[in-house]
């Protein structure tokens, strides 16, 4: 393979993460306003835990709302403790 083709290659691959990275961005608010809509549903879904089962699935749900609320609040410029 001659430079050039290593240098198209490495060029064409960058273009390509750079457009998926424009996307990503480009996306970002909607991303994030889909987040936050999620987490305060996730959030009201309140249910009393009758077995291990629906217990161990409220602390998933629990840890996926503080996940969803700190990268809510770094996406936002702010620390979550």
């Amino acid at each position: 393979m001659s430079l050039r083709e290593c240098t198209r290659r490495t060029s064409t691959r960058a273009g390509q993460i750079d457009e998926a990275n424009a996307r990503l961005i480009a996306a970002a608010p909607e991303l994030l306003a889909a987040l936050k809509a999620l987490a305060r549903i996730a959030e009201g879904d309140v249910f009393t835990a009758l077995d291990e089962e629906e217990a161990s699935q409220h602390r998933a749900l629990s840890e996926a709302i503080d996940n969803a609320d700190a990268v809510i609040a770094r996406a936002e410029g702010q620390e979550k403790e």
